[in-house]
């Protein structure tokens, strides 16, 4: 891949749903739907679209001959932001009156998240963010770590309403992937697809945004790409806000020599340089 001038994406630009395969849709809607709380949007044959009442979050595709989800490859979790702390109190109260069990549950300083696996292995992160005036500058960005969450303070922010599902306001807030060359996947995504680079945590984790956010991907190392016949990430979807933010990234895409294909309805898929699928497509 060509080295081009680096750019800057529209600042709008958010994602989208997240589309993976799973081994058994029945099991897996099982866990979406009772344990996440999500609602079932659309089925069609072996694909099921996900979501929390509004917008789809999330598309299972069932692919039981694929080889399970392997380590350090692909998809290392996808986020879902909800719209309050709050919110994040109701869920966790959930997850310990239902015994759900959780990975981790961490502090960001920016965010407050609780971690989980799905029964494919896919990573989940469930958070909400802290007020942006309250995310702290530090050597010229943002102060994003890891420290325990504190549980008994979040839970001052519960409502004592139980919780009745993932709320509407839920979006996708993040996807963190793992990259087998760090260094020329920041490049893609800084100079190709257009977006900026936040954070280099210690040369392990590159956290990358448009508009100023903590992140919207974030990327470390791994030991090989994205493989097809594995379980995993099949895309995820970027969403910008109009007509010539969308030509821009397809004319960086061709100055790069990026292979892409455009969809029935116009969007654009393509990978990164780990084959993680993106869907590029405009807001409606």
């Amino acid at each position: 891949m060509q080295t081009i001038a680096p750019t800057q994406i529209d600042q709008k630009t958010r994602l989208g749903v997240v589309a993976l395969t799973v081994a058994n849709l029945e099991r897996s809607l099982d866990y979406y739907t009772h344990k996440l709380g999500l609602q079932t949007h659309q089925q069609i044959d072996n694909r099921v679209h996900l979501g929390a009442g509004e917008v789809d979050l999330l598309i299972l595709q069932e692919a039981p001959d694929l080889e399970p989800h392997p380590p350090r490859t692909g998809l290392y979790h996808y986020a879902i932001l909800l719209p309050t702390r709050a919110a994040l109190a109701q869920f966790v109260k959930h997850l310990s009156d239902e015994k759900i069990p959780v990975h981790g549950a961490a502090d960001h300083y920016v965010s407050e998240a609780i971690y989980m696996e799905d029964p494919d292995g896919h990573g989940i992160e469930v958070y909400a963010d802290r007020p942006r005036e309250q995310w702290v500058m530090k050597n010229g960005t943002y102060d994003i770590g890891t420290i325990a969450l504190n549980i008994g303070d979040l839970m001052t922010a519960y409502p004592n309403q139980d919780w009745q599902g993932m709320p509407a306001g839920a979006t996708m807030g993040h996807v963190h992937l793992h990259a087998i060359k760090p260094q020329e996947a920041e490049a893609f995504y800084r100079e190709v697809l257009g977006i900026d680079l936040i954070l280099n945590y210690h040369n392990m984790m590159r956290f990358m945004s448009a508009g100023g956010y903590h992140h919207h991907v974030a990327i470390q190392s791994a030991n090989a790409p994205n493989q097809e016949h594995h379980l995993g990430l099949r895309y995820y979807t970027v969403i910008v806000s109009n007509q010539a933010e969308f030509d821009a990234v397809q004319m960086r895409l061709k100055a790069a020599a990026v292979p892409f294909e455009t969809q029935a309805d116009g969007s654009l898929r393509f990978a990164d340089p780990s084959n993680n699928g993106i869907l590029l497509r405009i807001d409606t």
